[in-house]
């Protein structure tokens, strides 16, 4: 299947249950609502951004990422989704530490950019003089910190589908997930990014006019204004984000029937 039959096939199902993915998205867009208070009243008191952020995200992910896989897949299998569907992760512990130790690894390489963009000015302000600071600073970021950005974004897109290998086979192990995502994926990241932009501008639409909405509303502080923004975005998400996430399934579906070796009846060859 083309992208533009995995949307067309995500936006009639997202027709279909519409009103039975409300629900299931209000709880993400709570928990993302959530996320962003707790990361204000944290970084507040001198705690690195992403760090808190990876440990929300490892925290909730039984929920928001696996829990809406196994919701999206539900509904591309002819199933009816709802949120005993969206919580089934959460039926078995075990279960649920396997999801933890894989998003522990899926957020690593965010935690491990953040801290040496955090060691980058401790390191010049106590070895490097005044007067070469900023030239060094500069090189250490085109050098180290750039790349390692860059590393980071492409391993984040390799395991991006660990969650909907979850949702196929949740009887097997965090290695089993990501390595069925990590060998998937190769050779499908630009595929997944065009993907990606062309359900998801809406959000980034709504995002961007999102900022000069909270500047008119007068309040006093920035924190303020970043969470009125977040809370503009997370009352959208509740009536489209089911779109995208269905689209994000169709794609998994997809590369991961081939990696797997699965010929369904009368699919097509698949055509980047």
């Amino acid at each position: 299947m083309t992208n533009r039959e995995i949307r067309g096939q995500a936006w009639k199902l997202f027709g279909e249950h519409y009103v039975r993915f409300v629900p299931p998205m209000a709880i993400l867009s709570m928990l993302l609502l959530a996320a962003e208070l707790m990361d204000k009243v944290i970084v507040r008191a001198g705690t690195l951004r992403a760090s808190v952020v990876s440990l929300l995200v490892i925290l909730f992910a039984p929920v928001t990422q696996c829990g809406a896989a196994v919701l999206a897949r539900s509904a591309l299998m002819d199933k009816t989704p709802g949120l005993d569907v969206f919580f089934q992760p959460l039926r078995n512990f075990r279960t649920v530490a396997n999801i933890w130790l894989t998003a522990l690894v899926y957020v690593a390489s965010s935690v491990l950019v953040s801290l040496v963009s955090a060691a980058i000015p401790l390191f010049i302000s106590a070895y490097i003089p005044a007067e070469s600071a900023k030239t060094v600073n500069l090189w250490m970021m085109v050098l180290l910190y750039l790349p390692l950005v860059f590393i980071g974004f492409w391993v984040s897109l390799r395991l991006m589908l660990f969650p909907y290998a979850f949702a196929r086979n949740p009887e097997q192990e965090a290695g089993q997930w990501l390595s069925a995502s990590w060998n998937a994926m190769r050779g499908e990241c630009g595929r997944l990014i065009r993907l990606t932009l062309s359900t998801g501008w809406p959000l980034f639409l709504v995002m961007v006019l999102a900022i000069p909405l909270s500047r008119a509303a007068g309040l006093q502080t920035q924190p303020a204004e970043s969470i009125l923004q977040m809370t503009i975005l997370a009352a959208f998400m509740c009536f489209y984000f089911g779109y995208p996430l269905l689209a994000l399934a169709g794609f998994a579906e997809e590369i991961l029937d081939e990696y797997e070796g699965v010929r369904k009846p009368g699919r097509k060859k698949r055509v980047k």
